[in-house]
């Protein structure tokens, strides 16, 4: 009896893993029902650490970073769900069930159409190249770049003045700021899986300009050369914290900026990689209030390089 026992109970233990997935998507089911995006893709990426070939976590992942990117008043930001969206959905496209392809499928099409057409208005030549791969690889259209190609083979060239190399990378550190967004925040976090707050610009930082920054807010903000908020720019680093005392708690990328001053910053918080900015409650309320310094750094590694 006790050894039936104790054999009924090791099935139940090896059975966990499998058992707490499909209690989930359960649940993850009922979230979709609901419109609960930022529930899905925050349970779902804990969940594909230990259950990485559990296809059904692509399928909502996929749909939630859509949905979300489809709800997204800044194309920069809602781009970089979709991507997310597109990564997942071709992952579920080869493993997937079949009869729950296809609308997810149409609803991906038309949401990558309506950024397509609003970077082609952008003339933002790199993204929409990327979203012309996706709709060549994927969805088999023609490429919409093809005769473009054809006719001018030449290479864009690279940057050669300091403002010229300055200017790409505050291009590329939004990019990859951005490209994170959603990531789960974690005590001394350094990336890429997740992050704290100067982690989060330590590794933006290193990865865009090859310039390692000290795992510190407080040591970040003594950097490279003190600026106004008027003549801040996306990229630069910002720090909050007593603006009476002048204590750092809290480091930031600025994102955007409006007319002498800040207008949004990309940061990792408690809830994980996000944006905050103007006129969100988040920003007015709470962080617009307690920027104690801002900081280019980009003229130094520059001028280094």
């Amino acid at each position: 009896m006790l050894r039936r026992f104790l054999i009924i109970v090791l099935l139940l233990v090896l059975s966990l893993p499998e058992v707490e997935a499909q209690w989930y998507i359960r649940r993850l089911k009922r979230w979709q029902w609901k419109g609960e995006y930022e529930k899905i893709v925050r349970k779902s990426n804990k969940l594909l650490k230990k259950h990485k070939k559990e296809k059904e976590l692509y399928y909502y992942l996929s749909w939630a970073e859509l949905k979300t990117a489809e709800n997204s008043t800044d194309y920069q930001i809602g781009y970089s769900h979709l991507v997310k969206s597109i990564r997942y959905f071709d992952y579920y496209r080869n493993k997937g069930a079949p009869e729950r392809i296809e609308p997810l499928s149409n609803l991906l099409h038309a949401e990558i159409n309506r950024y397509y057409t609003y970077f082609e208005e952008k003339n933002h030549d790199t993204k929409l190249k990327l979203l012309d791969k996706v709709l060549v690889s994927i969805f088999g259209e023609p490429s919409r770049f093809a005769k473009n190609e054809v006719a001018d083979v030449s290479q864009p060239k690279p940057p050669t003045t300091k403002e010229e190399k300055i200017k790409l990378m505050r291009e590329q550190l939004i990019e990859e700021a951005l490209s994170h967004v959603g990531k789960p925040y974690k005590y001394a976090g350094k990336g890429p899986d997740n992050f704290d707050c100067s982690g989060f610009t330590r590794y933006v930082y290193l990865t865009v300009t090859g310039h390692e920054l000290p795992h510190s807010a407080s040591m970040q903000s003594k950097l490279g050369r003190k600026i106004t908020p008027k003549e801040a720019m996306a990229g630069d680093l910002i720090f909050f914290g007593n603006p009476e005392s002048g204590r750092v708690f809290h480091a930031a990328i600025v994102y955007k900026t409006a007319p002498s001053e800040i207008g949004g910053v990309v940061h990792c918080i408690n809830k994980g990689v996000s944006v905050d900015q103007k006129p969100e409650p988040t920003w007015e309320k709470h962080w617009k209030d307690k920027v104690v310094i801002i900081v280019n750094i980009l003229d130094e590694i520059v001028k280094g390089d």
